[in-house]
């Protein structure tokens, strides 16, 4: 698996638990995870973040997995 480096050895051991979905981090430690974007923006600590140059939102697909959109 390929993540940034910025995302922390801890973020992605527990990424890799959660499966495919959008993992919200901020300065390098992992704040929350949805199953759909619309969930993760809708997380108290995800809105108070928003716009924070610091938090970084990506979609995770684990790399067994192919994703089709």
């Amino acid at each position: 698996m390929q993540m940034e480096v910025a995302m922390g050895e801890k973020t992605k051991q527990t990424t890799l638990e959660h499966g495919v979905g959008f993992v919200a981090c901020y300065q390098g430690t992992e704040i929350a995870f949805a199953r759909s974007f619309k969930d993760l923006a809708n997380t108290a600590k995800v809105k108070k973040l928003l716009g924070d140059k610091d938090l970084v939102i990506k979609h995770y697909v684990p790399e067994n997995l192919v994703a089709i959109y």
